[in-house]
């Protein structure tokens, strides 16, 4: 059943506003409907604009027990998230000094041939 934007916010934990930010014109155009409820013309999401806004609500306001929260401008990010984006980004440091390691032997080995 297509759910309002005051019964999303509800279901969702957050303000109307966050919902309403998430209504770009081209989600407007695929999922809300206006019908008359109550004899007023009311904005309703349908259910698969309902389950995209889910999958995007979801997990951002339920903590699990033991698990802190950071909070950023990017939004909550779970202590977890932040562990994994750092050891992907040591990762990431170790393959750039090996490239740059590559590259010197490179221009040495290039420079010898000349």
């Amino acid at each position: 059943m297509p759910k309002t934007i005051r019964e999303l916010a509800d279901e969702f934990g957050v303000s109307k506003q966050a919902i309403r930010k998430k209504l770009d014109a081209n989600f407007r155009v695929k999922y809300v409907q206006t019908v008359p409820r109550n004899g007023v013309q009311t904005l309703v999401v349908s259910n698969s604009g309902y389950l995209l806004l889910k999958q995007h609500f979801d997990g951002g306001n339920i903590q699990k027990l033991g698990e802190k929260k950071f909070t950023s401008n990017t939004g909550n990010m779970s202590i977890n998230t932040i562990e994994l984006l750092n050891q992907q980004l040591a990762i990431k440091d170790n393959q750039i000094k090996e490239k740059d390691e590559q590259l010197k032997s490179m221009q040495k080995l290039l420079d010898q041939s000349q």
